[in-house]
Order: structure tokens, then C-alpha cells, then sequence
């Protein structure tokens, strides 16, 4: 694993719900906090409206210069986008914002991207088919967890070996159903 305090982190978006983002980075790594409103930037770089959280924060810097965007080896994007009404232009300005300055090898992340389902009967089915998937994937685990008691071996340690193979999935075993 490579040195990680040689790394730059950037977080385009400094909304109160993406802020904790460069706050936790700029504890540890030279993080840049980017963002097009001046005046949200501005009020963050002289540290007021942060509760106190930028003391701790000594590699962290604000900036709505985009150029500065091409120092980073990770760039999450944390622009907000509107839930009731689908509008990804927020998602695209910051993409071609990164593109003009991205450096090789720099990964982006999105954390934007917000859908609400078009309408209840396909938001019920959308449920009713990851609560279906999860059911069918625990339950499995729930009859190994009990083979694996009668055979007095520990569950946790083979099932923990199993979620290091690439081609296993993390589903504990217990109870299944969604959260409706």
C-alpha cells in the first residue's frame, strides 16, 4: 500500500452535507475544498460557520479555483443535486470543471447523484427487489452459521476468510427483510 500523506484529497461541493468531507481529509492529508460560490468559500477559509471543526484541520484549504483541482490524486464530487426533480447539470458543471485540470492516474468519485423513482409503484418494486435480494443472500449464511455450530467451527472465521475472496459478498447471517 502506498504512503498515503504524500496524497491529495479534493471535495468538490461544500454544502453542510458534503462539508464533513474535507474536514475529516484535512486532518490528515493536503486537502482542497472546492467550490463556485465565493462567499461559502470565503466564510470557510476564515473559518466561520464551521462549529469549531477547523482547528483541527491543518492541510486543509478552500478555493474557487479550479485549477487547483489538478494537484489531486482523489477528487470526490459532492455537489448537491434536486431530489424532487431529477437535474444532473449541478454533476456535469463539476465534471467538466475536474476535466480541465484532472492530473493522470486521479481517481474521481461521485457522491451526487440523487434519484427519486418517478413514481410510488415503481419506488415499491425498486424495494420489493432489494429486500428479495438481501432475503436470498442472508438466509443462506443463517443455515451455514447453524451447520457450522453443530460442527463446532466458528462461523465469524470462515465466513471472514470468505468475505476476503473477491468473489464472496459481506451478508451476515440473521434476520433478513428491508426497512420499509
Amino acid at each position: 500500500m502506498s504512503d498515503l500523506s504524500s496524497k491529495t484529497v479534493a471535495v468538490v461541493g461544500l454544502e453542510h452535507v458534503s462539508l464533513p468531507l474535507p474536514l475529516a481529509f484535512g486532518r490528515k492529508l493536503h486537502t482542497v475544498g472546492f467550490d463556485i460560490n465565493e462567499s461559502r468559500r470565503a466564510t470557510y477559509q476564515e473559518g466561520q460557520g464551521l462549529t469549531g471543526e477547523m482547528a483541527a484541520t491543518r492541510h486543509l484549504v478552500f478555493t474557487s479555483d479550479s485549477a487547483q483541482l489538478g494537484i489531486a490524486d482523489l477528487v470526490v464530487v459532492a455537489v448537491p443535486t434536486p431530489i424532487k426533480q431529477p437535474d444532473l447539470t449541478p454533476v456535469v458543471k463539476a465534471t467538466k470543471a475536474i476535466a480541465l485540470h484532472l492530473k493522470p492516474d486521479a481517481i474521481v468519485v461521485y457522491e451526487s447523484t440523487v434519484y427519486r423513482a418517478p413514481s410510488i409503484r415503481v419506488a415499491e418494486a425498486a424495494e420489493n427487489i432489494e429486500n428479495t435480494q438481501r432475503d436470498a443472500n442472508i438466509a443462506p449464511m443463517s443455515e451455514l452459521a447453524i451447520i457450522f455450530n453443530w460442527m463446532d467451527y466458528r462461523y465469524s472465521g470462515g465466513i471472514g476468510r470468505g468475505w476476503n475472496q473477491m468473489e464472496c459478498s459481506a451478508f451476515p447471517a440473521g434476520l433478513g427483510g428491508g426497512i420499509a
